[in-house]
């Protein structure tokens, strides 16, 4: 498709950060709605991590959310990612969801624990918020955008 990127991996990027005075926002595209939500998990995982070496999961977390809506369900799915991070160390390699609607996802993320010198944390992401918040379905898919909280 004209206007997409390639990674350095050679892989269509779907994601774009956004500049924003005190936050860092994330715009992001996809085919489906879960489409969507993983494109969204690995924007927020480069944004946090950069580039991460290639590797094989050696842990999975099961993920079940509900929401009111679309929009709150993509901040509690990145929120949900985020935690994982910083109180278990969880670093998300594959992202598999299984169900997902407008207000309920079940996912089975594969990762690995946080080791010094493996990964580096390029920013430390506080919080997933509502502000600026977009989640809309467009004739050749979705688009969100959102901001966190650095």
């Amino acid at each position: 498709m004209a206007g997409q990127k390639r990674s350095a991996r050679g892989s269509l990027v779907n994601f774009r950060f956004l500049e924003h005075t005190a936050d860092m926002g994330l715009e992001v595209t996809g085919a489906t709605l879960e489409d969507l939500f993983l494109h969204a998990a690995e924007g927020l995982r480069k944004m946090i991590l950069g580039e991460i070496p290639a590797g094989s999961p050696d842990r999975e977390e099961r993920i079940t959310l509900a929401g009111e809506d679309v929009e709150e369900l993509l901040v509690t799915w990145l929120n949900e990612l985020l935690f994982l991070f910083e109180t278990r160390r969880f670093v998300p390699l594959t992202f598999g969801i299984k169900r997902i609607g407008r207000e309920e996802l079940t996912a089975l993320v594969g990762g690995t624990t946080f080791a010094e010198g493996r990964f580096r944390v390029l920013r430390e992401v506080k919080a997933v918020t509502y502000h600026l918040l977009t989640v809309e379905k467009k004739n050749r898919g979705w688009r969100a955008r959102l901001y966190v909280d650095l």
